[in-house]
């Protein structure tokens, strides 16, 4: 038997499939005419508790329309043992239910309501409808930490044709969908023990936060109305034409949670070919992201600027500090990443071992802190500040790597009880990393007062801000299993670490950078030139490392040509300076040279103010920037007319310091900037 819901103001209509008393899920969705989905696979979420039981049905109960619009789908859960229970014992084997396995168990009391309501939104000057939903869930006796929602969504019913645009570090931000191709948006690594490394990736820590897709006509949009920890799946089987969503909300082991609402619109598709949608993507992103930003509290965005990479992967020599700085200055670089020089694996620990260290394994390296005190081979605190003063007289940012995990030969356990986070076997969670670093309970109150004295410390020295390594999975992602006398308690990381960034922004003023593509936080991320090449928009705002230079090459570009690109869309390529080889010129990334690059970046340097609103230009020819005064930035990719960028006052060569010629095109590789057009008088 099939029920409709019908939100005609919307022009929505929705299939709910119920047979024989129980509620199958949501299966048609249907805007003004046009199927939004393949009914095969319905809505239906996947719950399981910790203790092994697995929803197996939903007794369907009614439906009730309350007050606001919003309609109510009433049902009863059903439970039946599961496989296996989600912790495991101290072997790391998964723990079995011992209940009763001959029948499912009805919970009497128990409720998952699925709230629907109708959403109409204009978003980047598009008008969207649609409707949201989201589960209200109640069963005394029955705790959980995850509802699984999963759900395809389809332009036309058939993936087939559609364009999926996923900003995610691991793999192509552009997914042109055919029936052929395979997607999957975890991050798999061939060749190692488990090359599944991670398959659910956190919504807002990592991936963007939302979803969008378009076909011939049609715009898709799913957004939630707040953040909170959800953990994202996008999937597509070769053959197959369903993009399959699975998001697991996550939340702290109870028997009532209400997850936030999803809203799934849709909109016809602008006018303007490619050109207009990617637009369209740009400002509709920048819009929602703003919104989720200031549910979380997060109001500051540190946005990226020309930067340089100062590291080494052995013990530093400080002393050559002093004239990076003075180089970065010369090259109108001022901000740089500064790599960590806590007491770790690396300074601590290895040189104990330095005359036979080859006799023994991997011990770990500087990204092993054992605490967060400077190095004494580093002169400590004191060493730190004479190291970074003349960063701080040449108004130089630097931030410094902080992780969000220890070594796991850190005594700092001993001082700060129930310092790190257990996983389902009660051992410390090392997540991907072996047996050399543990990963923090972000929650520990003595942690993170111990994480902001040795962070004021930090800014008093002259350090800028963070790059706050393992933020989205040891940290946003991170689930903390504790078993104990009082039992087993589960908790999340998610918020506690966005208050963390809350507190490093606002109560000590630090640039917060974090080493994934999401909306909290710089993006600081190495990722691929190959899935960079011709979608730098997609990677707005974004701090990557160095150019890879064989791929540039491979695609007959020069490492010019691809950092013009970058810096057009405000994607930066960081300038790589080895500690220890400096001066020598070995020490500065491969494609580096001075002579080419430094006079782009000074010009960069005097329209950075004016870079407000990005839009990309027709027939890849480039990106115009506009701020709310009418200022105009452009970075051609190909020779481009000035007529084509409307009347005019004429526009100023930055790069060169002298006015474009009107009569002639304006050039690649350079940048041009444009005063407001005078209004004319009134005749």
């Amino acid at each position: 038997m099939s029920q409709w819901i019908r939100f005609p103001d919307v022009g929505m209509e929705i299939r709910l499939d119920v047979q024989d008393g129980f509620f199958c899920g949501l299966r048609d969705v249907v805007w003004r005419g046009v199927l939004l989905r393949a009914p095969d696979e319905p809505i239906f979420p996947m719950i399981a508790t910790a203790d092994g039981w697995m929803l197996d049905r939903l007794e369907f109960l009614g439906i009730e329309e309350i007050i606001g619009g919003a309609v109510v789908v009433h049902t009863k859960p059903h439970f039946r043992q599961a496989p296996r229970m989600a912790f495991s014992d101290s072997t790391l084997k998964a723990r079995v239910s011992t209940a009763s396995w001959g029948k499912p168990v009805v919970s009497e009391e128990g409720r998952l309501d699925w709230v629907i309501r109708a959403v109409s939104e204009t978003v980047a000057g598009v008008a969207y409808e649609g409707f949201s939903y989201g589960f209200r869930y109640v069963a005394p006796g029955f705790r959980i930490f995850q509802i699984e929602d999963r759900a395809t969504w389809e332009l036309g019913g058939n993936a087939d044709g559609n364009t999926f645009l996923m900003r995610n570090f691991f793999g192509a931000p552009v997914q042109r969908l055919t029936r052929e191709a395979a997607y999957d948006s975890g991050w798999t690594v061939p060749g190692i023990s488990n090359p599944c490394l991670f398959q659910h990736l956190p919504l807002y820590a990592q991936l963007q936060g939302f979803t969008f897709q378009y076909d011939a006509s049609t715009l898709l949009l799913t957004v939630h109305e707040r953040p909170s920890h959800v953990r994202a799946l996008f999937h597509k089987e070769a053959g197959g034409s369903q993009l399959l969503h699975f998001h697991q909300f996550c939340f702290d082991l109870t028997d009532s949670v209400t997850t936030p609402e999803r809203k799934v619109m849709a909109a016809r598709r602008p006018t303007g070919g490619e050109t207009a949608v990617q637009n369209h993507f740009l400002a509709l992103r920048q819009a929602v992201q703003t919104k989720l930003r200031a549910h979380a509290g997060i109001l500051r965005f540190d946005i990226p600027r020309p930067s340089a990479h100062v590291e080494t992967w052995e013990i530093a020599n400080l002393n050559n500090l002093p004239g990076i700085w003075e180089k970065l200055y010369e090259w109108h670089l001022h901000r740089a990443y500064l790599m960590p020089l806590w007491r770790s694996n690396e300074t601590d620990i290895a040189p104990r071992f330095r005359k036979d260290r080859n006799q023994f394994n991997f011990m770990g390296n500087m990204s092993c802190p054992i605490d967060l005190e400077i190095a004494d081979c580093y002169g400590g605190w004191a060493g730190l500040k004479k190291a970074i003063a003349k960063a701080v007289d040449l108004e130089i940012d630097a931030f410094m790597w902080c992780g969000s995990h220890f070594s796991s030969f850190s005594p700092l356990e001993k001082m700060i009880p129930d310092l790190f986070v257990r996983d389902p076997s009660g051992q410390c969670d090392r997540n991907q990393y072996g047996h050399i670093l543990f990963a923090v309970n972000q929650r520990n109150k003595a942690y993170q007062d111990y994480l902001f004295d040795r962070f004021r410390q930090l800014k008093a020295c002259g350090i800028s801000g963070v790059f706050r390594d393992g933020h989205f999975n040891m940290a946003c992602d991170s689930l903390n299993f504790q078993h104990d006398e009082k039992g087993l308690r589960i908790e999340s990381m998610h918020d506690a670490e966005l208050v963390i960034q809350r507190r490093f922004q606002e109560t000590i003023g630090l640039l917060y950078y974090v080493d994934a593509g999401g909306i909290f936080g710089t993006p600081m991320a190495g990722t691929a030139y190959d899935f960079i090449h011709g979608q730098e928009l997609m990677y707005q705002d974004v701090e990557t490392a160095d150019l890879d230079l064989a791929q540039v090459r491979e695609r007959g570009l020069d490492a010019l040509t691809a950092y013009h690109r970058g810096l057009s869309c405000r994607l930066i390529y960081q300038v790589g300076v080895e500690i220890n080889r400096f001066p020598d010129k070995s020490a500065y990334s491969e494609w580096w040279d001075p002579e080419r690059f430094v006079p782009l970046i000074e010009g960069y340097a005097r329209v950075e103010p004016y870079l407000g609103a990005l839009q990309v230009l027709p027939d890849d020819a480039g990106t115009a920037w506009s701020d709310k005064l009418g200022h105009q930035v452009v970075f051609p990719w190909k020779p481009l007319p000035a007529g084509s960028l409307g009347d005019g006052n004429v526009f100023t060569d930055v790069v060169a310091c002298k006015r474009a010629d009107p009569s002639e095109p304006l050039q690649p590789g350079r940048i041009y900037f444009r005063e407001p057009v005078k209004a004319r008088p009134d005749r």
